[in-house]
Order: structure tokens, then C-alpha cells, then sequence
């Protein structure tokens, strides 16, 4: 597990805008069918989703794992808190959080560095605490979650969007075989891995070895983020937020998908997804949480 002091590829400004435009959610078509699972609305996010349940109920609000900004500069200008805490591992990344911040002439955010398997949060001085696409990089996810309990004020409430599927993406034969079903459906040009300029022929389980170099926190205890939340939270909301079939057939080749051919594919497995997974023949590799300590 990476220390404050570690470097990671989370610290590569070229990696993480790499990520940006590659993984599945990179397309506004697979963003409006995930609104339509968080909320039932296509404009309609999970965060925005989380906000109207608890309007005048934010401040202050402390944002897990906040990466270059995102929710925490949404709150502010959306007027949700006027008091906000955010963190991250990597100082290059807060610094880039900070820069948009001062570029969008916002007020009231405070970063801070913070790792989250050894965090030191204040005693009941939160109402929301929020965590989205941080918490699979944890590893000790029982003092993280114990931490919270602590941290947040008489029912506060903890909200996550998580990936919550196999450890290390190591997934199972039967998802691998659906995965691949509905690669070979997608025209070989919209195939085409956008590094090598090669036609992606078959998707694998990534090498946990060749991932634990890369970055020893990814996906290290994924399957277990429900189980150990539970343990100190009360849900309010567990509902499944899919990804079984998009989110390792999509990676990368994502960047293909602009055209209105492209699109109209999309929208084609996206509904393949949702059947699939209320079918029960894919599991959801993602999880939308709200929770108050127990």
C-alpha cells in the first residue's frame, strides 16, 4: 500500500488525463444510463441524487478521495455546502484540485493530504462524508469505515459510488465469456486500442502481478467495501450501479465511440447490461451506498 510520501501512478498528470477519456464512463451516453440507475433521470447524477435527500444538511461536507476536483468544486458552485473538506493521497493531484479551484474563483474548499488506510479524522465534525471510485484502493477498510463512524455528527450520513466487483479485476470464467460475447459484436473498427493502434481481440483478466507493480492499492479489497461498511453503517441505500459488462469491454476503446454509429452502439449495451444484470446472469461490479452509523 502506497504512503503519503510513495510515488504512484496516481501522481502522473499524463496517466490520470489518459483515464479521463478512457474509462466507461467517458461517454455521455453511458453517464445518462447511469443517471437513469442512481435516479431514474438522465440528467439526474448519484451525487446530485444524494444532495436533494439531504438539502441544508451539508456543512460541512468532507469529499474522499477528491482526486483534481470534482464533487467538492460541484457542491460550492451549486451552493449544496459552503463549507467544504477535501482529500487525496497524491499531492500532484490536490495540487491540480487547488489550481481548479482558484481558476473557478470558488471559496470555502480546504484540501488536505490524507491516506485513507491510516486516516486521522476529527471527532463528530461532519454531516456528509462522500467517497467516489476511492475506497476499492483501501486496504484497511475496517479502520477507514470505524474512522467515519467517528468522524460523522449525529445522523450524518456516509454516501459512496463504488467498484465493488472482483479483487484485482480478477473475474470470474462466466463474466469473461459474456464480456467477450458482446466484444465480438462491436465492428472491428471501433475496436481498435487507441496505444498500439491494434484491433482489441479478447478481453482477459488483467495480471495481479504486472497490477500490484503498478499500483499495490488497485482493487485490493473490492469485494469487500459492502461487507465492511456494513459493519458500522446502517444502509439507507444499497442498490447496484452495474458495470459488469461495460466497464472492462468499454476500457479504452471508449475513445472510439464518438459517432453516431458508435453512439447508437452504446446505447445498444447499455440495455444489454441492464437485462443482464436484473436477470442475474452478471453480477454489478458497482455499488451506489447511503448509510448512517450504527
Amino acid at each position: 500500500m502506497a504512503t503519503a510520501t510513495d510515488r504512484t501512478r496516481w501522481d502522473s498528470s499524463e496517466f490520470t488525463h489518459n483515464l479521463a477519456d478512457r474509462v466507461w464512463t467517458a461517454s455521455s451516453v453511458v453517464r445518462r444510463y447511469l443517471h437513469r440507475l442512481a435516479s431514474g433521470n438522465d440528467d439526474a447524477d448519484w451525487w446530485t441524487t444524494v444532495a436533494s435527500r439531504h438539502v441544508g444538511d451539508f456543512d460541512p461536507l468532507l469529499v474522499l478521495g477528491c482526486g483534481s476536483g470534482g464533487i467538492e468544486l460541484l457542491a460550492v458552485e451549486r451552493g449544496v455546502a459552503s463549507r467544504v473538506l477535501a482529500c487525496d493521497l497524491s499531492l500532484p493531484t490536490l495540487e491540480a484540485a487547488e489550481r481548479s479551484r482558484r481558476a473557478r474563483n470558488l471559496g470555502g474548499v480546504h484540501y488536505f493530504q490524507c491516506n485513507l488506510d491510516r486516516p486521522q479524522f476529527p471527532v463528530r465534525t461532519v454531516r456528509l462524508a462522500i467517497a467516489h471510485d476511492c475506497l476499492h484502493h483501501v486496504q484497511e477498510l475496517e479502520l477507514l469505515f470505524q474512522s467515519l463512524h467517528r468522524l460523522l455528527q449525529p445522523n450524518g450520513t456516509l454516501a459512496f459510488c463504488e467498484y465493488t466487483g472482483p479483487n484485482r479485476f480478477q473475474y470470474p470464467d462466466e463474466q469473461l465469456v459474456v464480456i467477450n460475447r458482446y466484444l465480438a459484436e462491436i465492428p472491428r473498427h471501433l475496436r481498435v486500442h487507441p496505444d498500439n493502434g491494434e484491433v482489441v481481440e479478447k478481453i482477459t483478466r488483467t495480471d495481479s502481478a504486472s497490477l500490484i507493480r503498478e499500483d499495490p492499492s488497485e482493487a485490493v479489497r473490492s469485494e469487500d467495501v459492502v461487507a465492511a461498511v456494513l459493519e458500522r453503517f446502517t444502509r439507507v441505500v444499497l442498490k447496484p450501479y452495474n458495470g459488469g459488462l461495460l466497464n472492462p469491454l468499454l476500457q479504452n476503446i471508449i475513445v472510439n465511440f464518438h459517432s453516431e454509429e458508435g453512439r447508437a452502439l452504446l446505447e445498444y449495451l447499455c440495455e444489454q447490461e441492464r437485462l443482464l444484470t436484473e436477470s442475474g446472469e452478471l453480477a454489478p461490479n458497482f455499488t451506489l451506498f447511503e448509510g448512517r452509523p450504527k
